[in-house]
């Protein structure tokens, strides 16, 4: 008799511990809720982890982690804990600002009923690690045939070794090079020399900075003018916009196929002549009316709607020595509609 009580109560036991399981409560907890890598510079990513606890009395299952952006990617070492375990939320995140603030959102989904969708977030502060004056280099109008120089002067501002290497220029006109400066190991100069050779015409480049890794530069510095001949233009390029291909022109009729550009001179003593004006796209058509006044206008007509976009000029020749050859830039834009 005493025996069978003894099982009876070994039984009803195990029957409780069973019945804590299924009626136990997973709980999850984390080492922090914000990752902070306070303020940094010169990184092209950043690393780190989550520790991810079960303080319940039942399994922890974890759902797959959710981030904000493509730039985060977050993985988990094990989805289900124990009560008691802990596992790694490991994260890698891009940076892809030069200056200020990045905040990143990492979503756990749980199945502990009073935090079913845990959000952490990421935050680093991306401070510049150069000054550099200025920001860019605007130098307006430049004549044919001329060369300016300017400088931009560079200082590293955490107090390490300057670390440039090499600069270049993304145009064949533009001219960097790095010169000593009197600021120690962390400033130089870097001297910028732009010849306004070729066409007239208006330019937007670059001048890249570089330090021990060539393939990216530290600072891009924007680099634009306009370089000016005997020949002006007025507008300096064209441009179609085509939203509805399968209707053009429309109702507008020739303002959608028509466009204009008066050409004029700077030279007093001498007259202007325009001969062999021509186009790159023979749906183009271009032809010249002189006026009483020395000026030309020249009148660009589409006739027909390019299969897409395209990007071509209008050439003409010139009796000018210094500009013997003008073109026009210009773009016609087709929206082909799905």
């Amino acid at each position: 008799m005493k025996r069978l009580l003894s099982i009876a109560m070994l039984i009803g036991v195990s029957w409780s511990v069973c019945q804590a399981d299924e009626t136990g409560t997973p709980k999850i907890v984390f080492d922090k809720m914000v990752y902070n890598f306070g303020s940094t510079a010169m990184v092209q990513q950043v690393a780190g982890t989550f520790v991810i606890s079960n303080a319940g009395n039942a399994q922890l299952t974890l759902g797959k982690p959710a981030t904000s952006c493509g730039c985060t990617i977050a993985a988990l070492t094990v989805d289900k804990l124990a009560p008691g375990e802990k596992t790694d939320l490991g994260f890698t995140m891009n940076v892809s600002i030069p200056r200020g603030i990045i905040e990143k959102q990492i979503t756990i989904p749980s199945n502990d009923p009073s935090n079913q969708a845990s959000r952490l977030t990421i935050r680093v502060e991306i401070v510049p690690a150069f000054e550099y004056n200025p920001q860019a280099l605007d130098v307006g109008h430049l004549r044919l045939g001329t060369t300016t120089n300017l400088t931009i002067q560079i200082k590293r501002t955490d107090g390490k070794p300057i670390g440039i290497k090499t600069v270049d220029a993304n145009a064949a006109h533009i001219h960097p090079t790095i010169e000593k400066s009197e600021g120690g190991t962390n400033a130089l100069t870097v001297r910028v020399e732009i010849v306004a050779d070729g066409v007239a015409r208006r330019f937007n480049n670059t001048v890249n900075i570089h330090g021990e890794d060539a393939s990216r530069p530290l600072l891009i510095i924007p680099v634009s003018g306009q370089i000016v001949g005997d020949v002006f233009l007025t507008p300096q390029q064209l441009v179609w916009g085509i939203p509805d291909p399968e209707n053009w022109p429309g109702p507008q009729g020739a303002a959608s196929t028509t466009r204009r550009v008066i050409v004029s001179s700077s030279v007093p003593d001498q007259k202007l002549e325009i001969t062999n004006l021509s186009s790159t796209v023979a749906d183009l058509k271009v032809t010249l009316n002189p006026s009483a006044d020395g000026k030309f206008e020249i009148v660009a007509v589409l006739d027909k709607v390019p299969k897409e976009s395209i990007a071509g000029t209008v050439r003409f020749e010139t009796n000018f020595k210094k500009q013997p050859v003008v073109e026009i830039p210009f773009t016609i834009n087709v929206l082909r509609r799905n």
